[in-house]
């Protein structure tokens, strides 16, 4: 009866192996949709990290010229886990940036770019404000000079926090900071927020 209604109307009966084969077709199809367009929250799962930019004079260059930017993971940091962090500065002049005298390749930026005698101080305050790293305490400091930032190029540098009091003065005994939140400052322009765990029970 069916193949006679369908005689009148000039259609084919689809056969088995047809139906199956386009279900094989527009399973893929569904799949590769998702792949391109993506899940929400995918994303931000990937990369769990807080940034926080300004806008920071350096060397020649006013501070409207370069942009710093600081990097941390979003994530609660275990007992004496170390906390890293990524610094960019960006210049986003037609000119060279940098203290006069600056070398034009620097082959340590975490030691001349960044901390207590770098071109961009770097601390960690506790929820208070207390400077808890490197300390408020005056450091003697050697004459380094910070890399040059060329036009229109970025400089990063990355480095990590032990978790300790005022362990960045040798002569200090260093010893881990109370769990809670901290902020890492640098240049006194970017606060980046840190949250330092319990440890499990």
């Amino acid at each position: 009866m069916v193949s006679e209604r369908m005689a009148r109307t000039g259609l084919e009966p689809i056969r088995p192996r047809e139906r199956l084969s386009s279900m094989r077709i527009r399973i893929p199809t569904a799949v590769a949709t998702l792949l391109i367009l993506g899940v929400p929250g995918l994303a931000s799962a990937a990369a769990p990290s807080i940034s926080r930019t300004a806008h920071v004079a350096y060397g020649s260059c006013p501070g409207r010229q370069v942009v710093l930017t600081v990097t941390v993971p979003r994530r609660a940091f275990a007992p004496g886990q170390p906390v890293t962090y990524r610094v960019s500065l960006h210049n986003l002049s037609a000119r060279t940036c940098g203290p006069a005298g600056s070398p034009t390749r620097d082959t340590n930026p975490i030691t001349t770019l960044l901390g207590p005698c770098g071109a961009l101080p770097l601390a960690i305050e506790d929820a208070r404000g207390v400077d808890v790293y490197p300390g408020s305490e005056a450091i003697s400091c050697p004459a380094l000079l910070g890399p040059s930032l060329g036009a229109h190029r970025t400089l990063t540098a990355t480095g990590a926090w032990d978790q300790t009091q005022g362990g960045g003065r040798p002569a200090r005994v260093a010893i881990l900071v109370p769990r809670g939140t901290y902020h890492l400052v640098v240049a006194g322009k970017v606060r980046v927020p840190i949250s330092l765990s319990s440890p499990m029970p």
